[in-house]
């Protein structure tokens, strides 16, 4: 296991394994047809530590070591994320708008985006 951080992330809780072949490997189907050099904005699945939370969506913002082409979490006022991360928000919230989209297509609703703060595997 690598390096744990937290992140900034938009997207919704889940109880679906994206990756899980009998749920039709949604994430790697969505992802294969996406550019390998934009692979840090490509939707991410989420867990915590206990399995309590699943979220799937896309960093806003990684903390630890980064991730390259996404900006740098570091201090924010909770109630204002605009205030730091305002252009990084509007650029997930579009493609959470065309993946929302594909999963529909797929038969997969996905719940209300909201911003969440979680932890995530850097490297």
């Amino acid at each position: 296991m690598g390096q744990r951080c937290f992140c900034l992330m938009y997207g919704c809780k889940t109880d679906l394994d994206w990756y899980d072949e009998g749920a039709g490997g949604l994430l790697p189907c969505y992802t294969s047809k996406l550019p390998h050099e934009d692979r840090c904005l490509w939707p991410q699945w989420e867990r915590d530590d206990d399995d309590e939370l699943c979220l799937i969506g896309f960093w806003v913002a990684v903390g630890g070591s980064g991730q390259k082409g996404i900006p740098y979490l570091s201090s924010f006022p909770l109630t204002r994320p605009y205030e730091r991360y305002g252009d990084a928000i509007d650029l997930v919230k579009e493609r959470w708008r065309i993946f929302a989209a594909w999963c529909a297509e797929q038969g997969h609703v996905l719940g209300e985006p909201e911003l969440f703060l979680m932890e995530t595997e850097t490297a």
